[in-house]
């Protein structure tokens, strides 16, 4: 439970559960949280081992973040 708290960390999760998203994805899923709140917590979850994120190779580039096994 200590990797899923904070706030909108559930949040999250719950919407990376059905496949990869992208950060705007993400935004559009959750209007209430700010930009910076959503980046600190995709840093938090790839930091911890629960979320991947992986960089596409588009222009200009992107990521996309999904759920790791753990």
């Amino acid at each position: 439970m200590a990797l899923l708290g904070g706030a909108w960390t559930p949040n999250v999760v719950w919407y990376l559960m059905g496949g990869p998203r992208r950060f705007g994805e993400l935004r559009r899923d959750m209007p209430e949280i700010s930009a910076k709140t959503l980046s600190l917590r995709l840093k938090e979850m790839t930091a911890s081992g629960v979320v991947l994120r992986r960089l596409i190779a588009t222009s200009p580039p992107s990521a996309e973040y999904e759920l790791t096994p753990l």
